[in-house]
């Protein structure tokens, strides 16, 4: 379990995330009283990003049963954490897109389709009975899914028996095919969608590339604030950092390479349809975070994680960690303010504070819930021989390495 001194540090945390999250709430809601369209869709981009590090949880505990290592390992309790809070995010969408759905999606207004021959003919689609009815679907999927991982691990803690983790093992697969493919849609309906008449083949998996880097990110810098303390002390050595951080740069590189792809075919391509969505990011203080972007969320941290000694270093892997975590808020900003009416080729000073403000409410309060359920377990697996074994031979290898 927890140690008093490493308890104590995370409520004191929870407490801070508390006030923080309560303070951005506070400030978000001046945005409803003077402003309701950016409100709602300063919170759909708080949304976006946090809800992402809940459902890159799950992708976490998925992957870590299926690829295994020592490195997914330390994280596995972090990532079963972050997928424990899925379910909040169900009601609050729902919210969002009952009260908010005239502000976020211009497909829900007949007149707009009307005037839009191509979103008219997506209507068998784009409609509010069967957007509502596949919103359904997603949860359900993903909160099984979250429940049945969770669960198994939880009994293989108590009883030992091994059958948990085979079945944790041969779900992963299949579940890891099944999540993709409802997250595509869900990227598809929730983002995509902001602008119904433009199309990206590759927009659902660079969702999940994010959802991926920013989960890696945020368990990065808990291990990194944890591992003085039992039981992360025994388990983490430079082995497990360099791994940690190679993946991270595997990440940082694989959504460099999609948002690339994505641009360079539609630039080729030069077709109405598309292009739209690039011209409304180019131009204004929009070029300046195409830039930033380029600059830190790719550049950046791809050249500062080629160096082994970085990969190896806590206090130089975390600030990276921290870099990307930025840059997520960042990159959500960029691909959806513009979407919305009036914010083409701009930077709106009063969306942008509200943004900030909505990310500041939303994940102070998630990072609250979170650093709740991850005290509720064990921080490292309890009785499972296969988590033990890997553990072993890294601290093994990482001694013979020294």
């Amino acid at each position: 379990m927890f140690t008093d001194t490493l308890k104590g540090g995370i409520n004191d945390v929870r407490r801070t995330a508390l006030l923080i999250g309560v303070a951005g709430l506070l400030f978000s809601l001046l945005a409803l009283v003077f402003s309701p369209a950016r409100f709602f869709q300063s919170w759909l981009v708080a949304y976006v990003l946090v809800f992402g590090l809940a459902a890159g949880g799950l992708f976490g505990v998925l992957l870590r049963h299926l690829a295994g290592g020592a490195w997914s390992v330390v994280i596995q309790r972090l990532c079963e954490a972050a997928s424990r809070t899925l379910w909040v995010f169900a009601p609050l969408f729902l919210l969002l897109f009952l009260l908010g759905k005239n502000y976020l999606y211009p497909w829900t207004d007949p007149a707009y389709v009307a005037d839009h021959h191509v979103v008219a003919n997506k209507t068998a689609y784009l409609n509010t009975p069967f957007f509502l009815a596949r919103f359904v679907v997603y949860f359900a999927v993903w909160g099984a899914l979250a429940w049945v991982c969770s669960h198994w691990s939880a009994r293989l803690d108590a009883t030992g028996d091994a059958r948990y983790a085979v079945w944790m093992r041969r779900l992963s697969a299949p579940a890891m095919i099944v999540m993709f493919l409802t997250m595509t849609l869900a990227a598809t309906d929730w983002g995509m969608s902001t602008e119904p008449e433009w199309f990206s083949t590759i927009y659902g998996p660079l969702w999940i590339v994010s959802q991926g880097l920013s989960i890696l990110a945020l368990c990065i810098i808990a291990i990194t604030y944890m591992d003085s303390e039992p039981p992360l002390a025994q388990a983490m050595n430079h082995r497990q950092y360099l791994n940690l951080g190679n993946l991270l740069l595997a990440f940082t590189v694989l959504w460099s390479y999609i948002s690339f792809s994505q641009y360079l075919i539609i630039w080729s391509g030069n077709l109405p349809e598309e292009i739209g969505w690039y011209l409304k990011r180019d131009g204004g203080g929009l070029t300046g975070i195409t830039v930033i972007l380029s600059l830190f969320h790719f550049l950046v941290p791809m050249i500062v994680l080629l160096f082994r000694q970085t990969k190896e270093g806590v206090l130089e892997l975390r600030r990276i960690a921290y870099l990307l975590l930025v840059m997520r808020v960042v990159d959500v900003y960029w691909n959806l303010v513009p979407s919305f009416a009036g914010h083409a080729n701009r930077i709106d000073l009063s969306t942008t504070l509200f943004v900030i403000a909505a990310v500041a409410a939303l994940g102070g309060l998630w990072l609250w819930h979170f650093l709740g359920e991850l005290l509720k377990r064990p921080l490292l697996p309890v009785n499972d021989p296969r988590a033990e074994m890997l553990l072993l031979k890294e601290t093994r290898e990482a001694h013979g390495h020294a």
